[in-house]
């Protein structure tokens, strides 16, 4: 079972968008809309990117007010 969980990891490194994302948010917490600005790719795909990412904790979410980063 551990092998499909090292698959799984290593299939959402391997998205091109999710590392756009994992590369630009390296230095500082970014937004959603920073996120969209930067990589061009559409709001609802960077949304689903970041909920991958947080399921492998490669990502975490702070809520600062409205803003979530």
């Amino acid at each position: 079972m551990k092998e499909l969980h090292y698959a799984w990891f290593f299939e959402t490194l391997a998205n091109p968008v999710r590392m756009k994302i994992l590369l630009y948010a390296m230095d500082k917490p970014r937004s959603v809309n920073d996120i969209v600005r930067e990589t061009g790719e559409e709001q609802s795909n960077i949304s689903h990117a970041l909920g991958v990412l947080r399921l492998c904790n490669l990502v975490q979410l702070k809520v600062d007010g409205r803003k979530h980063l």
